[in-house]
């Protein structure tokens, strides 16, 4: 039988930014990471679908956590540059996402930009 659970997990699948080339693979483990932690799969959904501010937050200039939820966030396993480069493949994954219906991208840059999510990490700083 299948489940929501499994219904969610083979959607973020289907859509994540790998490269799957053995060169790029601490790139792919690092999105992986932010889409994949375990547990409820609403927060990796929004993740992946409203530019992974999860990966952004977990970069050592941001945030200079070693461990989040359980596990090693990219940047102390595997370097900021991959983990900037993971949030970036995410980013541009969800406007790709958001581009298949027209009116979402300009929402989704809103609510990314200056007045959301990017305002909301300034504050925090």
């Amino acid at each position: 039988m299948w489940t929501f659970h499994q219904t969610i997990e083979s959607a973020l699948e289907l859509h994540l930014p790998q490269c799957r080339r053995p060169a790029s693979k601490p790139l792919d483990d690092a999105v992986r990471y932010a889409i994949f932690p375990g547990g409820k799969r609403i927060l990796p959904v929004l993740s992946q679908l409203g530019a992974s501010s999860l990966d952004f937050d977990d970069v050592s200039s941001m945030d200079d956590a070693q461990i989040r939820r359980g596990k090693r966030v990219p940047h102390a396993g595997l370097g900021e540059e991959i983990a900037l480069l993971a949030a970036l493949a995410l980013l541009n994954q969800s406007y790709a996402s958001f581009g298949q219906t027209g009116a979402l991208i300009a929402e989704a840059a809103e609510c990314i930009g200056v007045h959301g999510m990017i305002r909301g990490r300034c504050l925090r700083l």
